[in-house]
């Protein structure tokens, strides 16, 4: 996945970069300059750049899948698995559904567990920067209804 951005913040060889919105948001004319810009991302970056510069980065599909179900298929599989056991340990309905919760928090955790120690350094390992451009007359201007 191909994803393109303007550097905000630098710190040591950390990148902070505001993504543009997708393909299609951003060429539809319904809103304001503004609502084109998406989220913040940062990852790592060797290389001498600079704030306003424009940044085209790519992340591995497999690795974005990866990540994608690990995050939307653990809880709720995590949520029947705690069902299932507390049925099979002989509770009730009621504390068959009690248990599914508890082990759809254990799986926030495990998720949350994981992005703290290994989220950061396999998102820095997935990156890849494809170009850097310096912005055009254009993009100052819109970067200024940024600030607005």
């Amino acid at each position: 996945m191909i994803n393109k951005g303007i550097i905000e913040e630098i710190d040591h060889n950390r990148i902070k970069v505001h993504l543009y919105r997708d393909s299609a948001c951003a060429h539809c004319s319904g809103c304001s300059s503004s609502n084109k810009m998406g989220s913040t991302f940062s990852f790592k970056y060797d290389e001498k750049l600079s704030i306003g510069d424009i940044v085209t980065f790519e992340i591995e599909d497999s690795s974005l899948l990866n990540i994608a179900a690990l995050v939307y298929l653990m809880p709720i599989l995590f949520m029947m698995a705690g069902y299932f056991i507390g049925q099979k340990l002989g509770f009730s309905e009621g504390q068959g559904v009690f248990m599914s919760f508890l082990f759809l928090a254990l799986s926030f955790g495990i998720i949350y567990y994981f992005d703290k120690k290994r989220g950061e350094k396999l998102i820095d390992q997935k990156i890849k920067v494809i170009s850097v451009d310096k912005p055009t007359l254009d993009d100052e201007v819109n970067s200024c209804s940024l600030d607005k």
